[in-house]
Formats: C-alpha cells, sequence, structure tokens
C-alpha cells in the first residue's frame, strides 16, 4: 500500500487507519443502496413519517385511516362536507393537500351544523359504468 501512495514517510497505522476509513466509506454508502432496492422506500418513508411522534396528529390519523381503510370525515369552512378514504397526502412544505376518493358528499346545515347528504358517488360510479356498457354494447 505504501508504494501505491508513493508516499516514503508513512507508518503502518497510518495505512490501516486509511483502509478501515476507506471501507467504512464504502460500506456506509453501499450497504443502505442494497437495503433499498429490496425494500420498498415509498412504505418505509410513509411508515418513518406516520409513525414518528414530531409528526402533526392530523397525519397520525390519516395513517391509520390507510393501514386500517377506514373513510375519514372532512368538513370544510364553507361547511361543504367530503366522506371518502384518503390515496394521497402531499408532504410538501408549502402545501397541505389531500387527495380523497369521495363517497358521500354535502354540507352541514346552517343553523343545527346537521350533515346533509347530496351525492352518494357509489351511486354515480355504478350509473357511469351502466352508460358505458350501453355505450360499448350498441357500438
Amino acid at each position: 500500500m505504501k508504494n501505491v501512495l508513493m508516499l516514503k514517510n508513512i507508518d503502518d497505522s497510518t495505512v490501516a487507519l486509511f483502509d478501515i476509513s476507506f471501507i467504512s466509506l464504502c460500506l456506509g454508502v453501499v450497504i443502505p443502496i442494497i437495503y433499498y432496492l429490496f425494500n420498498d422506500k415509498e412504505s418505509l418513508y410513509a411508515e418513518e413519517f406516520l409513525t414518528d411522534a414530531d409528526s402533526p396528529d392530523f397525519s397520525r390519523l390519516f395513517g391509520h385511516s390507510i393501514t386500517q381503510g377506514l373513510p375519514i370525515l372532512f368538513t370544510m369552512s364553507d361547511r361543504k362536507v367530503y366522506i371518502g378514504y384518503i390515496y394521497e397526502v402531499q408532504a410538501k412544505v408549502h402545501t397541505s393537500d389531500v387527495y380523497i376518493l369521495p363517497v358521500v358528499s354535502g354540507y352541514r346545515d346552517g343553523r343545527t351544523l346537521f350533515l346533509k347528504k347530496v351525492t352518494q358517488y357509489k351511486k354515480v360510479i355504478n350509473s357511469l359504468n351502466e352508460q358505458k356498457k350501453m355505450k360499448l354494447g350498441s357500438s
């Protein structure tokens, strides 16, 4: 090794330290790459984010909803209501967008704040599927 570095006044302990440092650096780069090749990065990041004690309470609520397959009810500031399943949460710095697959939508009564259901999306989806089948059948 001394001849490779072309250094004449170098002792064996310095060469050993250099070897150990180089091997550690290589392992520090290669091991995470191999680990993430065989594991789903997105699920690992999501699990870490959703179980982190510093993440906001709504993030843990969203995580619980996603893992348990439970719908969430959202009441907007204009009293519109959406009930649905979360399929994407944006984790960007300046946004807090949540994309849901709606099941029911409606609004809250101005006086009593009682939920008034307006659209049942399962019926809408079934109707669209029937129309599509009829179009394909008539073609």
